[in-house]
């Protein structure tokens, strides 16, 4: 079996926040007329999806007449063709040619991807949701519409309780009313919804480190899940003071790209949780290494999945084939993109694993045509 093409597809995305942006939608075929699918959106604020598509495409030689089996072959022979490599829109490529590639696997096997991985740790999927609160711009508003969600089943709950600033302004300097705004938020929640439902809050990088410090110090008898990105996490060292300064469980992910930026913060066990993107990491083969690391040193992995179905297909084989994976991503509500004709099966907070060939997300390419930007 050879691949005989690579075609991307860009339709346009969902949501509020993503109105402006498109998904990347990379069909690998082979000459037994088997399609595999990945996911490369790559978006918010800025929508990359332009160059996402021209790094696919300028792989599309190499991998034409490629034995598509040889996934752990071609990702290193398409990372090191990356010559100035480490990019977030090369590895997000990386990412989708991968997914395509496992899900081609699948199919010639006849069985889901999670097995060829070594079969389900895991029986089903948690999800924690996200998206709830959008609309929100009070704590009182943000405490009803938990109490919404949760009345659909849900038991997590993540959310940004410093929602009401701007998102990319006021980075580093809160007034003291900002700060104990976002404080008494969290505890309000804590008190609104009892201790059974699990929280999560997303500080979205916005402090500096005494602010973090601060912040998770007057939060800690929340009992929170975790705190994701407090500060950023490029710069280790302020991470490993903030770990040392606070009680939290701190987490962090999204924005770094393979093994190599995650080595740091895994080795110093500055966090208590992982949250690599799958797609963006390089695919479900450099996802595998990072939780594989993060094993090593007792770090549990939530990967962030904030996209479409076929990302969110590929997050579950592999959350579903490591043991250290703690919970997923999801935003609500929980629905098909467009041009999906088959997708996962979502509970109220959980998924169920696939028992289709493949990734078991399945797409309409006329759809994908017909809904195409690019």
């Amino acid at each position: 079996m050879k691949i005989r093409d690579v075609i991307c597809y860009a339709p346009p995305g969902k949501g509020a926040r993503f109105s402006q942006s498109r998904f990347v939608i990379v069909l690998v075929k082979t000459d037994d007329d088997l399609t595999g699918v990945g996911e490369a959106t790559l978006r918010f604020p800025i929508c990359l999806s332009a160059q996402v598509i021209a790094a696919v495409m300028g792989c599309r030689e190499f991998l034409i007449g490629q034995d598509p089996s040889r996934i752990s072959r071609i990702w290193a022979d398409l990372y090191d063709r990356y010559f100035w490599r480490g990019g977030p829109a090369e590895l997000t490529a990386l990412g989708a040619i991968d997914q395509a590639l496992w899900d081609i696997a699948g199919q010639a096997a006849n069985m889901p991807v999670y097995k060829l991985l070594g079969g389900a740790y895991h029986e089903r999927i948690p999800l924690y949701h996200n998206g709830w609160w959008r609309g929100a711009e009070f704590t009182e508003e943000v405490i009803a519409k938990a109490h919404a969600t949760i009345a659909t089943g849900a038991t997590r709950l993540k959310w940004y309780p410093f929602e009401f600033l701007p998102q990319l302004q006021d980075n580093y300097h809160l007034t003291n009313a900002q700060m104990d705004r976002a404080v008494q938020e969290v505890l309000a929640m804590r008190e609104a919804v009892g201790k059974d439902i699990e929280l999560m809050i997303d500080v979205w990088r916005r402090l500096d480190l005494n602010s973090a410090i601060r912040f998770c110090n007057a939060i800690e008898s929340a009992g929170l899940v975790f705190v994701e990105e407090a500060v950023f996490a490029e710069n280790i060292d302020v991470m490993i003071q903030l770990s040392k300064s606070v009680n939290v469980r701190l987490s962090t992910g999204e924005r770094l790209l393979s093994r190599w930026e995650f080595r740091s913060l895994i080795e110093t066990q500055a966090v208590g949780i992982v949250q690599p993107d799958v797609p963006r990491v390089g695919g479900i083969t450099e996802a595998r290494k990072i939780a594989a690391m993060a094993d090593t040193y007792g770090i549990s992995v939530a990967p962030h999945n904030p996209t479409g179905s076929i990302a969110t297909a590929a997050a579950v084989h592999l959350c579903a084939s490591i043991r250290n994976f703690t919970m997923l991503e999801r935003f609500v509500p929980f629905l098909p993109d467009p041009f999906v004709e088959h997708d996962l099966s979502y509970g109220p907070d959980y998924i169920e694993l696939p028992t289709a060939p493949g990734m078991g997300v399945t797409v309409n390419e006329d759809d994908l045509k017909r809904l195409s930007t690019i």
